[in-house]
């Protein structure tokens, strides 16, 4: 739901002052009506803090404990989500009552909230500026450079943010951002995975369907047993005992091999000779 634009707006000085410097005036304001006054607001000279957590002002005076939220609007109606908050911090701080002062004007739904709880005080743009009138610290120049020193021709600036506000808008952020991250992951991450498992699939069944050569087995080198001859007590070692063996193809051999070939040859010829009985006897 969209902020409403306020049904009057005012022009004096008070309308034109920076927030901060609103925070200090109500600060003053509540100090010479008797209360110890703690600025805790981001408009506090010693403040550090980004954020205030609801509470610009903390009032003390005879034992009662006040929470104060201040609002510098003037363009646009303050609505009861602001209302909301502070009866929250009012119960987390234990606070007796809790105000919500504004320069510029409710909205129905705030004042509707606020009428339920007795604790909460709204002070609204027209009540504010009675208040401080009869303690005579209404401002009464205008603060060079605001926006709103003039209504004639100025645009409304946007109303500030509350601390829900802020908190919903980081959720819808962080939302984007977890979309934006499965998304990527959907249709970059997850198919380039998927491209390299089937490439990898690929690679292993063309290797897997590559016929490997058989494996080549080295004839067994089988001993020959011995042989006698009918020479008695002699037995012939196998080299003696083989005949002589076909020549291997010529051109397969080099000539110094091939002259080796034919001496053992010869040599296997005369111990033939020499243990085979003629056939004569």
């Amino acid at each position: 739901m969209g902020y409403k634009k306020a049904r009057f707006q005012h022009a004096d000085p008070l309308a034109s002052m920076p927030w901060e410097e609103f925070e200090r005036l109500m600060a003053r304001h509540y100090a010479a009506r008797g209360y110890r006054v703690e600025h805790t607001g981001t408009g506090a000279r010693t403040s550090w803090r980004k954020f205030d957590g609801g509470i610009d002002l903390q009032l003390y005076r005879d034992g009662e404990y006040i929470v104060v939220q201040c609002k510098r609007e003037n363009v646009y109606e303050v609505t009861h989500n602001v209302v909301h908050q502070l009866i929250g911090v009012m119960h987390t701080q234990h606070a007796t009552r809790a105000i919500v002062v504004i320069t510029g004007v409710f909205s129905a739904a705030a004042i509707t909230a606020a009428a339920e709880f007795p604790q909460i005080e709204l002070i609204d743009g027209a009540g504010l500026r009675r208040m401080l009138a009869e303690t005579g610290d209404l401002p009464t120049a205008h603060w060079a450079g605001d926006p709103l020193s003039t209504i004639a021709g100025n645009k409304p600036s946007k109303p500030s943010w509350t601390k829900k506000d802020r908190k919903g808008a980081f959720l819808l952020t962080q939302a984007g951002l977890t979309i934006g991250v499965l998304l990527f992951g959907y249709y970059l991450v997850i198919p380039a995975i998927f491209k390299n498992m089937t490439t990898s699939l690929v690679h292993a069944s063309r290797h897997a369907s590559v016929p490997q050569p058989a494996p080549v087995v080295a004839p067994s080198m089988a001993r020959t047993p011995m042989v006698t001859t009918d020479v008695p007590g002699k037995a012939l070692a196998e080299s003696d005992a083989m005949p002589p063996q076909p020549p291997p193809a010529i051109s397969k051999l080099s000539k110094k091999e091939a002259q080796e070939w034919e001496r053992k040859n010869a040599e296997s010829m005369r111990i033939l000779e020499k243990t085979t009985a003629p056939l004569d006897q």
